[in-house]
């Protein structure tokens, strides 16, 4: 975790973005941010939607745990998200392409404290690539 202003930016993966979700829900002083890797939402209660946090969903552009189609719409249902897609990159992007994961979550980060980006209020209906 990266503290920003004394409050870390929560990275999660999977199933455990779930956990993730819930404790930006249940106590959102507690984390500046999320990034979660490979995140399928699940059949239970959409804690996802209820997040108000800067939020990086980062899937590898040839994974095949989530489409591309169902993460742009997931990108969608969570207002205060990015969707970053890293080319050359497959399933778990912090193993299988670790240095452009690495690169994501940099960028993400920077702008979190630039003035210039509104992540919580702003959002894009594409993917972004940073090493593009």
């Amino acid at each position: 975790m990266k503290a920003l202003g004394g409050r870390p930016v929560l990275i999660a993966h999977g199933a455990a973005a779930n956990e993730a979700f819930r404790l930006a829900v249940v106590d959102p002083q507690a984390v500046n941010a999320l990034v979660v890797a490979d995140y399928v939402p699940g059949p239970g209660p959409a804690d996802h939607t209820r997040v108000r946090l800067p939020i990086m969903l980062l899937r590898g552009r040839q994974g095949s745990i989530m489409d591309h189609a169902s993460a742009v719409r997931l990108r969608e249902a969570i207002p205060s998200s990015r969707l970053i897609e890293p080319e050359d990159c497959g399933d778990w992007p912090f193993g299988s392409c670790s240095s452009a994961a690495a690169e994501a979550v940099r960028w993400f980060v920077a702008g979190l404290s630039s003035p210039y980006l509104d992540f919580a209020m702003t959002g894009e209906g594409e993917p972004v690539d940073p090493r593009a």
